[in-house]
């Protein structure tokens, strides 16, 4: 148990560093919002508005960070604490989500292989806390159980 909890802190702390790097990442995506007004991108047939496709895919990325550097501070105080281990689950599943919609807004605005592999290891990140809460929480309740049949 105390070897997950390490664990799991240990990727706590590694993906609030990388939300740090993926919010870094989504200000240069809206940096490129101002050079991009009037040109377009094509993409799966549509012509899209370059400025508009690059302020959603570094809003998306932005908001995903931001929420990513939540989730890793919900999950220190869960691991701390030792209890909220389901919520720190779905909320993480939820972060492994957000990245990977922006690593299709990533490849939509054709940034796919400088900044969309930012977006993909956190969205890997965000699943491996989720994994490990998972476990964490089916410790917890088979301690429980084995404690309650003595």
């Amino acid at each position: 148990m105390d070897r997950i909890r390490f664990i799991t802190r240990a990727v706590c702390v590694a993906s609030a560093v990388w939300s740090a790097v993926c919010a870094a990442v989504a200000a240069f995506l809206l940096s490129d919002v101002p050079l991009a007004q009037g040109e377009s991108i094509m993409a799966a047939g549509l012509a899209l508005d370059a400025g508009i496709a690059y302020a959603v895919a570094g809003s998306i990325m932005f908001f995903a960070a931001v929420y990513s550097f939540g989730v890793c501070l919900y999950g220190m105080r869960c691991i701390r604490l030792v209890r909220g281990m389901d919520a720190l689950r779905g909320v993480s599943l939820f972060g492994a989500g957000l990245f990977l919609v922006s690593l299709v807004a990533c490849l939509v605005v054709g940034r796919l292989n400088d900044v969309g592999w930012i977006a993909f290891v956190a969205a890997a990140a965000l699943f491996s806390l989720a994994s490990l809460a998972g476990e964490m929480s089916r410790a917890l309740i088979a301690a429980c159980m084995r404690g309650g049949d003595r």
